[in-house]
Protein backbone atom coordinates (compact mmCIF):
# COMPACT_ATOMS: atom_id res chain seq x y z
CA UNK A 1 0.00 0.00 0.00
CA UNK A 2 2.81 2.49 1.03
CA UNK A 3 4.42 1.72 -2.34
CA UNK A 4 1.21 2.54 -4.08
CA UNK A 5 1.21 5.77 -2.34
CA UNK A 6 4.77 6.51 -3.57
CA UNK A 7 4.40 5.50 -7.22
CA UNK A 8 1.33 8.05 -6.87
CA UNK A 9 3.49 10.89 -5.11
CA UNK A 10 5.81 10.39 -8.10
CA UNK A 11 2.96 10.48 -10.81
CA UNK A 12 1.26 13.29 -9.09
CA UNK A 13 -1.78 10.86 -8.89
CA UNK A 14 -4.61 10.78 -6.44
CA UNK A 15 -5.60 7.28 -4.34
CA UNK A 16 -9.18 5.95 -3.14
CA UNK A 17 -8.64 4.07 0.30
CA UNK A 18 -11.21 1.10 0.19
CA UNK A 19 -11.40 -2.11 1.89
CA UNK A 20 -13.21 -4.85 0.00
CA UNK A 21 -16.19 -6.26 0.97
CA UNK A 22 -15.48 -7.70 4.48
CA UNK A 23 -16.91 -11.13 3.47
CA UNK A 24 -14.80 -11.43 0.03
CA UNK A 25 -11.22 -10.25 1.53
CA UNK A 26 -11.71 -13.76 3.27
CA UNK A 27 -11.09 -15.74 0.02
CA UNK A 28 -7.42 -14.52 -0.46
CA UNK A 29 -6.49 -14.87 3.46
CA UNK A 30 -4.31 -18.28 3.03
CA UNK A 31 -3.98 -18.84 6.68
CA UNK A 32 -6.81 -20.33 8.17
CA UNK A 33 -6.24 -19.30 11.99
CA UNK A 34 -6.25 -15.40 10.37
CA UNK A 35 -9.69 -16.52 8.48
CA UNK A 36 -11.36 -18.01 11.58
CA UNK A 37 -9.95 -14.89 13.50
CA UNK A 38 -11.48 -12.47 10.98
CA UNK A 39 -15.07 -13.93 10.50
CA UNK A 40 -15.35 -14.29 14.44
CA UNK A 41 -15.30 -10.61 14.64
CA UNK A 42 -19.02 -9.87 16.17
CA UNK A 43 -21.03 -8.45 13.42
CA UNK A 44 -21.46 -5.45 15.06
CA UNK A 45 -18.10 -4.85 15.29
CA UNK A 46 -16.84 -5.34 11.83
CA UNK A 47 -17.47 -1.70 10.93
CA UNK A 48 -15.22 -0.05 13.43
CA UNK A 49 -12.63 -2.76 12.89
CA UNK A 50 -11.75 -1.56 9.41
CA UNK A 51 -12.09 1.83 10.80
CA UNK A 52 -9.39 0.98 13.03
CA UNK A 53 -7.36 -0.67 10.43
CA UNK A 54 -7.79 2.68 8.50
CA UNK A 55 -7.08 4.72 11.17
CA UNK A 56 -3.64 2.46 11.84
CA UNK A 57 -3.20 2.45 8.11
CA UNK A 58 -3.78 6.60 7.78
CA UNK A 59 -1.07 7.05 10.40
CA UNK A 60 2.07 5.61 8.56
CA UNK A 61 0.99 7.03 5.28
CA UNK A 62 1.02 10.68 7.23
CA UNK A 63 4.33 9.73 8.53
CA UNK A 64 6.08 9.56 5.12
CA UNK A 65 4.08 12.81 4.23
CA UNK A 66 2.23 11.17 1.28
CA UNK A 67 -1.40 11.67 2.55
CA UNK A 68 -2.00 14.76 0.23
CA UNK A 69 -2.09 11.83 -2.50
CA UNK A 70 -5.72 10.31 -0.97
CA UNK A 71 -8.79 11.83 -2.44
CA UNK A 72 -10.79 9.85 0.09
CA UNK A 73 -11.61 7.14 2.21
CA UNK A 74 -14.14 4.70 2.28
CA UNK A 75 -14.54 2.65 5.13
CA UNK A 76 -15.80 -0.46 3.42
CA UNK A 77 -16.86 -1.07 -0.16
CA UNK A 78 -20.47 -1.60 -1.03
CA UNK A 79 -22.04 -1.64 2.24
CA UNK A 80 -25.39 -2.40 0.75
CA UNK A 81 -24.92 -5.98 1.41
CA UNK A 82 -25.27 -5.25 5.29
CA UNK A 83 -26.73 -8.39 7.02
CA UNK A 84 -22.78 -9.25 7.45
CA UNK A 85 -22.23 -5.72 9.63
CA UNK A 86 -25.59 -6.41 12.53
CA UNK A 87 -27.09 -9.02 14.68
CA UNK A 88 -29.56 -8.79 17.50
CA UNK A 89 -27.17 -9.15 21.22
CA UNK A 90 -26.53 -12.79 21.39
CA UNK A 91 -26.15 -13.52 18.38
CA UNK A 92 -23.27 -16.55 17.91
CA UNK A 93 -20.19 -15.13 16.31
CA UNK A 94 -19.92 -16.50 12.59
CA UNK A 95 -17.79 -19.63 11.98
CA UNK A 96 -15.45 -19.54 9.02
CA UNK A 97 -17.34 -22.84 7.34
CA UNK A 98 -20.50 -21.28 8.02
CA UNK A 99 -19.43 -18.23 5.95
CA UNK A 100 -18.31 -20.25 3.17
CA UNK A 101 -21.40 -22.18 2.88
CA UNK A 102 -23.44 -19.11 3.83
CA UNK A 103 -25.63 -21.71 5.89
CA UNK A 104 -26.50 -19.57 8.52
CA UNK A 105 -26.89 -16.43 6.76
CA UNK A 106 -26.19 -13.34 8.69
CA UNK A 107 -28.58 -12.09 11.03
CA UNK A 108 -30.15 -8.47 9.54
CA UNK A 109 -31.40 -5.38 11.80
CA UNK A 110 -33.10 -2.95 11.21
CA UNK A 111 -32.01 -0.11 8.66
CA UNK A 112 -31.76 2.35 11.26
CA UNK A 113 -29.14 0.42 13.42
CA UNK A 114 -27.08 -0.05 9.99
CA UNK A 115 -27.03 3.45 9.32
CA UNK A 116 -25.52 3.93 12.80
CA UNK A 117 -23.40 1.70 12.53
CA UNK A 118 -21.96 3.11 9.56
CA UNK A 119 -22.21 6.61 11.19
CA UNK A 120 -20.05 5.55 13.73
CA UNK A 121 -17.51 4.25 12.13
CA UNK A 122 -17.27 7.40 9.87
CA UNK A 123 -17.46 9.82 12.85
CA UNK A 124 -14.18 7.73 14.38
CA UNK A 125 -12.43 8.79 11.34
CA UNK A 126 -13.58 12.09 10.62
CA UNK A 127 -12.66 12.77 14.14
CA UNK A 128 -9.19 10.94 13.90
CA UNK A 129 -8.49 12.58 10.28
CA UNK A 130 -10.08 16.07 9.83
CA UNK A 131 -8.62 17.06 7.11
CA UNK A 132 -9.88 14.00 4.79
CA UNK A 133 -13.45 12.96 3.34
CA UNK A 134 -14.93 9.45 4.84
CA UNK A 135 -17.53 7.78 3.40
CA UNK A 136 -18.82 4.36 2.64
CA UNK A 137 -19.27 3.36 -0.45
CA UNK A 138 -22.43 1.90 -2.23
CA UNK A 139 -23.12 -1.24 -4.64
CA UNK A 140 -26.50 0.64 -5.52
CA UNK A 141 -27.51 4.38 -5.08
CA UNK A 142 -30.80 3.27 -4.91
CA UNK A 143 -29.98 2.15 -1.16
CA UNK A 144 -28.63 5.54 -0.31
CA UNK A 145 -31.75 6.72 1.23
CA UNK A 146 -32.30 3.60 3.42
CA UNK A 147 -28.38 2.90 4.65
CA UNK A 148 -26.82 6.70 4.26
CA UNK A 149 -25.84 7.89 7.64
CA UNK A 150 -25.86 11.74 7.68
CA UNK A 151 -22.24 12.39 8.57
CA UNK A 152 -20.92 11.03 5.05
CA UNK A 153 -18.47 13.30 2.98
CA UNK A 154 -18.40 11.92 -0.56
CA UNK A 155 -22.12 10.11 -2.45
CA UNK A 156 -19.70 7.19 -3.57
CA UNK A 157 -21.58 4.43 -5.52
CA UNK A 158 -21.18 1.74 -8.28
CA UNK A 159 -23.26 1.27 -11.51
CA UNK A 160 -23.49 -2.06 -13.54
CA UNK A 161 -25.63 -1.91 -16.25
CA UNK A 162 -28.51 -4.42 -16.69
CA UNK A 163 -28.45 -6.52 -20.06
CA UNK A 164 -25.55 -8.77 -21.93
CA UNK A 165 -23.96 -10.64 -19.59
CA UNK A 166 -26.81 -11.33 -17.29
CA UNK A 167 -28.74 -12.59 -20.58
CA UNK A 168 -26.05 -14.93 -21.42
CA UNK A 169 -25.53 -16.14 -17.48
CA UNK A 170 -29.43 -17.18 -18.10
CA UNK A 171 -28.93 -19.05 -21.35
CA UNK A 172 -26.39 -20.97 -19.82
CA UNK A 173 -28.70 -21.92 -16.85
CA UNK A 174 -27.02 -19.34 -14.07
CA UNK A 175 -29.88 -17.34 -12.69
CA UNK A 176 -26.95 -15.17 -10.97
CA UNK A 177 -24.78 -14.59 -8.30
CA UNK A 178 -26.04 -17.58 -5.45
CA UNK A 179 -25.55 -21.26 -4.97
CA UNK A 180 -26.20 -24.40 -7.35
CA UNK A 181 -24.52 -26.44 -9.45
CA UNK A 182 -24.40 -25.67 -13.04
CA UNK A 183 -26.19 -27.39 -15.65
CA UNK A 184 -24.32 -30.33 -16.81
CA UNK A 185 -22.61 -29.02 -21.01
CA UNK A 186 -24.12 -32.72 -22.15
CA UNK A 187 -27.54 -31.30 -21.17
CA UNK A 188 -27.24 -28.09 -22.81
CA UNK A 189 -26.79 -27.30 -26.45
CA UNK A 190 -25.85 -23.62 -25.82
CA UNK A 191 -22.84 -24.55 -23.24
CA UNK A 192 -21.70 -27.33 -25.73
CA UNK A 193 -21.42 -24.55 -28.18
CA UNK A 194 -19.50 -21.70 -25.85
CA UNK A 195 -17.63 -23.96 -23.51
CA UNK A 196 -14.39 -24.78 -24.60
CA UNK A 197 -13.14 -28.33 -25.40
CA UNK A 198 -12.81 -30.61 -22.12
CA UNK A 199 -14.50 -28.21 -19.55
CA UNK A 200 -13.17 -28.40 -16.09
CA UNK A 201 -15.50 -30.20 -13.53
CA UNK A 202 -17.73 -28.50 -11.03
CA UNK A 203 -15.85 -30.83 -8.29
CA UNK A 204 -12.79 -29.33 -9.31
CA UNK A 205 -13.97 -25.94 -9.10
CA UNK A 206 -15.34 -27.11 -5.96
CA UNK A 207 -12.01 -28.26 -4.78
CA UNK A 208 -10.28 -25.42 -5.73
CA UNK A 209 -12.83 -22.38 -4.51
CA UNK A 210 -12.83 -24.72 -1.12
CA UNK A 211 -12.20 -20.79 0.69
CA UNK A 212 -15.12 -18.95 -1.99
CA UNK A 213 -18.79 -18.15 -1.09
CA UNK A 214 -20.19 -20.81 -2.71
CA UNK A 215 -22.77 -18.12 -3.90
CA UNK A 216 -20.07 -17.08 -6.69
CA UNK A 217 -18.70 -20.87 -7.24
CA UNK A 218 -21.41 -21.00 -10.48
CA UNK A 219 -19.99 -17.95 -11.98
CA UNK A 220 -16.43 -19.12 -11.79
CA UNK A 221 -16.94 -22.85 -13.39
CA UNK A 222 -19.13 -20.89 -16.18
CA UNK A 223 -15.92 -18.19 -17.54
CA UNK A 224 -12.80 -20.70 -16.41
CA UNK A 225 -14.27 -22.88 -19.29
CA UNK A 226 -15.89 -20.42 -21.59
CA UNK A 227 -14.43 -19.87 -24.80
CA UNK A 228 -14.28 -16.36 -25.00
CA UNK A 229 -14.39 -15.65 -28.13
CA UNK A 230 -17.57 -17.48 -28.96
CA UNK A 231 -18.52 -15.27 -25.75
CA UNK A 232 -17.68 -12.28 -27.47
CA UNK A 233 -19.46 -13.33 -30.85
CA UNK A 234 -22.83 -13.45 -28.74
CA UNK A 235 -22.64 -10.13 -27.12
CA UNK A 236 -21.95 -9.01 -30.54
CA UNK A 237 -25.22 -10.59 -32.32
CA UNK A 238 -27.27 -9.47 -29.23
CA UNK A 239 -25.97 -6.16 -28.39
CA UNK A 240 -29.02 -4.50 -30.28
CA UNK A 241 -31.42 -6.51 -28.49
CA UNK A 242 -30.26 -5.23 -25.12
CA UNK A 243 -29.00 -1.75 -25.90
CA UNK A 244 -31.47 -0.22 -24.63
CA UNK A 245 -32.02 -2.46 -21.43
CA UNK A 246 -28.21 -1.11 -20.66
CA UNK A 247 -28.71 2.26 -21.19
CA UNK A 248 -32.14 2.93 -19.47
CA UNK A 249 -30.58 0.74 -16.57
CA UNK A 250 -27.85 2.94 -15.91
CA UNK A 251 -30.09 6.17 -16.75
CA UNK A 252 -31.88 5.01 -13.29
CA UNK A 253 -28.94 4.47 -11.22
CA UNK A 254 -27.36 7.08 -11.75
CA UNK A 255 -30.08 9.61 -11.46
CA UNK A 256 -30.68 7.53 -8.47
CA UNK A 257 -27.48 8.94 -7.35
CA UNK A 258 -28.28 12.67 -8.95
CA UNK A 259 -30.99 13.00 -6.59
CA UNK A 260 -29.04 12.04 -3.38
CA UNK A 261 -26.35 14.26 -3.61
CA UNK A 262 -28.55 16.98 -4.31
CA UNK A 263 -31.06 16.51 -1.35
CA UNK A 264 -27.39 16.24 0.84
CA UNK A 265 -24.99 18.58 -0.68
CA UNK A 266 -22.76 15.49 -1.54
CA UNK A 267 -19.97 15.35 -3.89
CA UNK A 268 -20.49 12.33 -6.08
CA UNK A 269 -18.19 9.24 -7.01
CA UNK A 270 -19.17 6.39 -9.35
CA UNK A 271 -15.90 4.33 -9.01
CA UNK A 272 -16.91 0.89 -9.99
CA UNK A 273 -19.31 -0.09 -12.58
CA UNK A 274 -19.52 -0.43 -16.41
CA UNK A 275 -21.07 -3.79 -18.21
CA UNK A 276 -21.37 -6.06 -15.60
CA UNK A 277 -18.31 -7.66 -15.13
CA UNK A 278 -17.24 -9.78 -18.27
CA UNK A 279 -15.04 -12.69 -18.36
CA UNK A 280 -11.71 -11.56 -17.49
CA UNK A 281 -10.17 -12.40 -21.04
CA UNK A 282 -13.32 -11.51 -22.83
CA UNK A 283 -12.78 -7.89 -26.21
CA UNK A 284 -16.49 -7.43 -26.02
CA UNK A 285 -15.21 -4.05 -23.84
CA UNK A 286 -12.75 -3.36 -26.66
CA UNK A 287 -15.19 -3.60 -29.56
CA UNK A 288 -17.24 -0.48 -30.61
CA UNK A 289 -20.43 -1.64 -29.57
CA UNK A 290 -18.82 -2.47 -25.78
CA UNK A 291 -16.97 0.78 -26.13
CA UNK A 292 -20.21 2.65 -26.67
CA UNK A 293 -21.71 1.53 -23.63
CA UNK A 294 -18.92 2.60 -21.83
CA UNK A 295 -18.90 5.57 -23.14
CA UNK A 296 -22.91 6.05 -22.55
CA UNK A 297 -21.51 5.52 -18.60
CA UNK A 298 -19.17 8.40 -18.62
CA UNK A 299 -21.72 10.50 -20.13
CA UNK A 300 -25.03 9.86 -17.85
CA UNK A 301 -22.20 10.33 -14.85
CA UNK A 302 -20.98 13.40 -16.54
CA UNK A 303 -24.85 14.57 -16.98
CA UNK A 304 -25.93 13.97 -13.06
CA UNK A 305 -22.33 15.98 -12.20
CA UNK A 306 -20.07 13.26 -10.51
CA UNK A 307 -17.19 14.63 -9.49
CA UNK A 308 -15.03 10.97 -9.71
CA UNK A 309 -15.58 9.01 -12.52
CA UNK A 310 -14.19 5.09 -13.49
CA UNK A 311 -14.98 4.80 -16.82
CA UNK A 312 -14.58 1.03 -16.96
CA UNK A 313 -13.47 -1.74 -14.51
CA UNK A 314 -11.53 -3.39 -17.08
CA UNK A 315 -8.28 -1.49 -17.10
CA UNK A 316 -6.50 -3.66 -14.48
CA UNK A 317 -3.21 -5.10 -15.45
CA UNK A 318 -4.34 -8.51 -15.35
CA UNK A 319 -7.28 -7.82 -18.49
CA UNK A 320 -6.66 -7.64 -22.24
CA UNK A 321 -7.72 -3.96 -22.14
CA UNK A 322 -4.52 -2.87 -20.49
CA UNK A 323 -2.09 -4.32 -22.56
CA UNK A 324 -3.98 -2.95 -26.12
CA UNK A 325 -2.60 0.31 -27.56
CA UNK A 326 -6.15 1.42 -29.01
CA UNK A 327 -7.67 0.48 -26.07
CA UNK A 328 -5.61 2.83 -23.80
CA UNK A 329 -5.53 5.93 -26.40
CA UNK A 330 -9.22 5.56 -26.47
CA UNK A 331 -9.26 5.61 -22.68
CA UNK A 332 -7.17 8.89 -22.97
CA UNK A 333 -9.56 10.09 -24.79
CA UNK A 334 -12.69 9.50 -22.32
CA UNK A 335 -10.18 10.64 -19.30
CA UNK A 336 -9.88 14.11 -20.89
CA UNK A 337 -13.50 14.66 -21.73
CA UNK A 338 -13.92 13.29 -17.47
CA UNK A 339 -10.96 15.96 -17.03
CA UNK A 340 -12.82 18.94 -19.27
CA UNK A 341 -16.08 18.39 -17.76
Amino acid sequence: MIRLFELAEKRGLYVILTSWEYQDALSHVADERIRDEIVSVPYNDRLMLLAAHYDRLLAEIRKRKLDKRIAFVEVINEFNYPAIFCAAPGTPNQTFAAWVAAETPSPACSDEQLKELARQAVAFLRERHPDLLITVDYGSAFDFAKWGPDNLQVADHHVYSDGLPQAFWREAGIGGIRRGKPLDPSQSEFLRTHLKPNPMSWEEILRRGAHVRQSWLPIAWLYENLNDEKFDEWCLAHHAEYRQRIRDSMQKKYQAAADYAKATSLPLVVDEGGILYPPQRSRFVMTPEGRSDEEAFVDFAIATGHWGILPTGYTRPDTLTWHDASQIEWLKGVNRRILAS
